[in-house]
């Protein structure tokens, strides 16, 4: 999910434009607009277009528009688990912001739009009785982020409570909506949800989980727990970086702070596949490095990880200038 250069991608047409403004509106699209505003590290360059969608019906309209069109693009939520380059990006950025829910009390699930917030999923099912989920609330970021990645926190994973997922497949230049049982996928403990359903960049509209009936009492100690548990609420967080998880590698994670890590950046203690940094004295090639830093201290002790962290936007290689990137 990385680009790697942007020189040779097409500017996006005023044509697009214009059609992405018939669905959304002109306040909801932006032109060379910084993508940072919307990631929760506020982190990302200037998007050539960047266009806020606030109902799957939006969603899947935008998203046939760029289909056809041929033009480059990432779908964002809060973007916890991505990491954007300061450069920004040649193409259309999507911020998801969809925010439906659809409860069947009967069956005790709820169909929840991709874009709606982790936190506020746990809350709105604990206002209806409905629990099982409350660690989600120490996961920053999206539901449809938290199930494309993996997350977790203490072993606990999003992904062990999905049913279905419902996503939009590109078909040559047609988009075409698939829906998904998870319990048709093969077993994977983490990592990407995308490779497991063989389509390319798919794009997730809503996720279906599973929950069960608690005490409001019950679910309101449970968040107390998670919260008392949770150590980077003052520090901003990179979640689920490396595949497999570095807990379950038997390494020296002093040794790795103290002599690997930079200033500003610390593994969470919690959850050893979480970084968290100091904002303001952290950038993004910072946290690129300390990654690569991680992996090869891992190497060196005889373990192997492979990074699942999205890099978005260009990332310059390894002894490029940064001048050689300014017009990009």
């Amino acid at each position: 999910m990385s680009t790697k250069s942007t020189k040779t991608l097409p500017k996006p047409s005023n044509d697009l434009a214009d059609q992405l403004r018939a669905v959304v509106g002109s306040d909801q699209l932006f032109s060379h607009h910084t993508i940072g505003q919307y990631t929760y590290t506020g982190f990302g360059g200037v998007a050539e277009i960047l266009v806020v969608v606030k109902t799957t019906q939006e969603l899947m309209e935008v998203a046939r528009a760029i289909q056809q069109s041929r033009q480059p693009y990432v779908v964002i939520g809060a973007g916890s688990g991505s990491l954007w380059s300061d450069v920004g990006f040649n193409g259309v950025v999507i911020v998801n912001q969809c925010q439906a829910l659809y409860f069947s009390a009967e069956a005790s699930q709820v169909v929840v739009d991709a874009g709606y917030s982790l936190s506020a999923l746990v809350n709105a099912l604990a206002s209806r009785g409905w629990g099982g989920m409350e660690f989600a609330s120490a996961i920053p970021g999206t539901v449809g982020g938290a199930v494309a990645t993996g997350a977790s926190w203490q072993g606990k994973s999003v992904r062990n409570f999905v049913r279905e997922v419902t996503m939009l497949v590109a078909d040559g230049s047609e988009i075409k909506l698939v829906t998904v049982a998870v319990n048709s996928l093969p077993n994977q403990k983490d990592g990407w949800l995308f490779p497991l359903t063989g389509q390319s960049n798919p794009i997730i509209l809503t996720v279906k989980f599973q929950v069960a009936a608690l005490t409001q009492s019950e679910i309101l100690r449970r968040v107390k727990l998670v919260r008392l548990g949770r150590r980077h609420f003052n520090q901003q967080m990179l979640g689920y970086v490396f595949l497999p998880s570095l807990s379950s590698l038997p390494l020296d994670y002093r040794r790795l702070a103290k002599e690997v890590l930079p200033r500003g950046i610390s593994i969470d203690r919690n959850d050893t596949n979480i970084l968290c940094f100091q904002p303001g004295r952290v950038l993004p090639n910072d946290l690129r490095l300390a990654i690569q830093a991680i992996e090869d201290y891992c190497v060196q002790n005889g373990y192997t990880v492979s990074q699942r962290l999205a890099l978005l936007g260009y990332w310059p290689d390894r002894g490029e200038s940064d001048e050689s990137t300014k017009n990009t």
